[in-house]
C-alpha cells in the first residue's frame, strides 16, 4: 500500500514537470508580439551557385545562404529587411519545412528567403543569447536590421502538409511583400 502511494506521488510529480516543460516551450518557441507585420521587398531569386548545396540538392530550395555570422551581421548593420530560415542538416522539422518554403517562393514570385545553418550561430552571438535561437527549424523576420518576429516550427507539424500550413499562415500573418 505504501509503495502504491509513492509511485502515484512520483507520477503526479512527473506530470507537473512535463506540463512545465511544455509551457516553457510555448513561451520560448514563439515571439511575444503576434501582431507584427514586416514589410519586405521582392527581389531576384538566387541562382544555384548562390544557394546552399544541402538545401538545393536535397529539396530544390533556392535561398541566399549566409555562410558565416559576419554575413548576417553585415545585413543587420545595413538595416536590411529579410526572411531568415535557420536549419540543421538532418533535422526532421527542417526536412518537413524546406519543401514548404520552396513552394512559398514559387507561389510568391520575387519572394526571397535567406538561410543559415544553426552551427553558424556562435554561443556568444545575439541570435543565440538574446533571441534564444539554439534549435531548429526557425523562421526569423528581420525588419530594418532588427529581429521583428521569430518562431520555431511546432513539433506537431510533423508532416509536410502541416508544415506548409504553418509556414503559409505565418507568412500571411506577418509579412507584406512590396513590388
Amino acid at each position: 500500500m505504501c509503495y502504491y502511494k509513492e509511485v502515484k506521488r512520483n507520477g503526479d510529480y512527473m506530470k507537473k514537470i512535463l506540463l512545465f516543460i511544455f509551457m516553457l516551450f510555448g513561451i520560448v518557441g514563439c515571439s511575444c508580439n503576434n501582431d507584427v507585420k514586416v514589410t519586405l521587398d521582392k527581389g531576384e531569386n538566387p541562382v544555384k551557385s548562390e544557394t546552399s548545396s544541402y538545401l538545393y540538392e536535397t529539396f530544390g530550395l533556392l535561398t541566399y545562404e549566409l555562410d558565416n555570422i559576419s554575413e548576417y551581421d553585415s545585413k543587420i548593420e545595413a538595416k536590411d529587411s529579410f526572411v531568415l530560415f535557420i536549419y540543421r542538416e538532418g533535422c526532421f522539422g527542417c526536412q518537413k519545412l524546406s519543401p514548404s518554403i520552396k513552394d512559398y517562393i514559387e507561389d510568391n514570385d520575387g519572394a526571397v528567403v535567406y538561410s543559415m545553418k544553426i552551427e553558424t550561430i556562435k554561443a556568444n552571438h545575439t541570435l543565440y543569447k538574446d533571441e534564444n535561437i539554439s534549435g531548429t527549424p526557425w523562421v526569423v523576420l528581420v525588419e530594418k536590421g532588427s529581429v521583428a518576429y521569430k518562431e520555431i516550427m511546432p513539433v506537431e507539424n510533423d508532416t509536410e502538409a502541416k508544415a506548409k500550413d504553418w509556414f503559409y499562415k505565418l507568412m500571411e500573418k506577418h509579412v507584406v511583400w512590396e513590388e
